[in-house]
């Protein structure tokens, strides 16, 4: 179902009347569900933030504390939200730092048993909360992984899963976060601390890593749902700022690397704060090789050779597997000895 399927339509929809009787209904027994906590970051997405408030509401969920932080819009955001401000828990319109400063702020009058963050261009499928309590129903449930509907202009397709890893299997660059499907427990959330401020684009995928490091993957349950409709647009961070993405993932699992090998120091001197002291070292960098030489891959096909022989120096060979043996060598020969104008002369 289409958000304008739903029995509310947006503003600027002539003919589909707007009930309040709709957003006031509620299931029998409301107590029985668990609180769960909405933080929406926002800062001019009034394009796009009436679907996700209205996604929200016309969950018709009886337990729902929903947050919005505003970075002090100048475009009809703030309008749209007090359209709906009577339904909304808490809101606030102000300048900050940014997307995970946003998401604290909310963190911190949060009071919900179940929490997660939806931005300002996406939005829930119906019954998506609901499913939520459900999943969480087992008390000593953790985490709870969907799946999102990702769609464009003229494209949609399902994305995957959340993936964790376990100790010798996976490595750590192959363990990813589907943020807008996946729900932590607050007190899992309380345990993590807020999300780390200096980074803009990576910070659920650090929780992640801070959660499968000290909690495991034995308290996640997956569900194929798809919980959220994830919006990709021209102005999004996925698509604006994708090279963004790769530099702060680098910071984040090189500050992994050095953790147990402080004399690899780590890029822009962060510090992975969990402690691995119990995690054999050998694990943690067969975890960190993978993305390091993923990385190599994405920055040789941007011809940054610069980049490329910093990250070759963090990849150790005899981790590698056959086949991309043979891209390092051939990486790490043509890094350090082939001119540049070559490669922007002849592409590929």
């Amino acid at each position: 179902m289409k958000i304008e399927d739903f029995p509310l339509a947006p503003s600027g929809k002539s003919g589909w009347p707007w009930t309040e009787v709709a957003l006031s209904i509620v299931p029998p027994n409301g107590d029985e569900y668990p609180k769960i906590t909405l933080v929406t970051p926002s800062f001019n997405q009034g394009e796009f933030i009436e679907e996700t408030i209205r996604s929200v509401l016309l969950q018709n969920y009886p337990n729902l504390e929903y947050i919005i932080i505003d970075g002090g819009s100048t475009d009809d955001t703030v309008t749209i939200i007090k359209k709906y401000e009577k339904y909304i828990s808490y809101w606030i319109s102000e300048k900050d730092k940014g997307q995970s400063e946003a998401i604290n702020k909310g963190l911190k009058i949060a009071t919900g048993e179940i929490f997660n963050w939806l931005n300002s261009d996406d939005y829930y499928a119906p019954g998506t909360l609901k499913k939520i309590a459900e999943l969480f129903s087992v008390p000593s449930m953790e985490v709870v992984c969907g799946k999102s509907i990702i769609f464009g202009k003229d494209y949609s397709f399902i994305g995957e899963q959340s993936m964790s890893f376990e100790v010798g299997e996976n490595y750590v660059s192959r363990s990813r976060i589907n943020q807008p499907a996946t729900f932590f427990r607050m007190a899992v959330v309380r345990q993590l601390g807020y999300l780390n401020t200096e980074f803009h684009y990576c910070m659920d995928l650090e929780w992640w890593m801070k959660y499968l490091f000290t909690n495991g993957n034995s308290n996640i349950v997956f569900t194929d749902d798809c919980l959220v409709n994830f919006r990709q647009h021209e102005k999004s961070k996925t698509i604006d700022q994708a090279s963004a993405f790769v530099e702060n993932e680098l910071i984040l699992y090189s500050g992994i690397l050095a953790k147990k090998n402080p004399s690899l120091k780590s890029i822009g001197c962060y510090v992975f704060d969990v402690d691995l002291s119990a995690v054999p070292s050998e694990f943690v960098f067969r975890l960190s090789n993978q993305f390091f030489f993923n990385n190599a891959v994405w920055n040789y096909g941007k011809r940054n050779m610069k980049k490329v022989r910093l990250l070759l120096t963090f990849v150790k060979e005899e981790f590698l597997s056959p086949t991309d043996l043979i891209i390092f060598k051939n990486m790490k020969f043509r890094s350090a000895f082939l001119p540049p104008l070559l490669f922007r002369i002849f592409g590929k």
